[in-house]
């Protein structure tokens, strides 16, 4: 994996895209930021797979990182922490 791809920022892609591997370095390497890696891949069809293709438990797991502990939604608190994870890859100029 590159260097400028991290862990995590591949398993967000994979969990949000239902991408192969290969694919999801490559549109991260691309793109180098997570937000707009994941909008190509949409917007460029990625692999053409069908929302049923999509691992309900990788959704799950991005949504549980989120949501608020008490509860089964994602909250204020979630959306700001969300929002942090984004700017932080925004600063930091690469994936991740």
């Amino acid at each position: 994996m590159s260097s400028r791809v991290t862990s995590q920022a591949l398993s967000q892609f994979l969990a949000v895209t239902g991408a192969s591997s290969k694919e999801a370095r490559r549109y991260l390497e691309k793109y180098k930021l997570l937000e707009p890696a994941i909008d190509a891949y949409f917007s460029e069809g990625g692999s053409r797979r069908t929302g049923a293709n999509l691992s309900t438990g990788s959704i799950n797991t991005l949504f549980d990182k989120y949501k608020d502990p008490e509860s089964d939604e994602i909250t204020e608190d979630g959306t700001e922490r969300l929002c942090r994870d984004l700017d932080g890859q925004k600063r930091a100029g690469s994936v991740g």
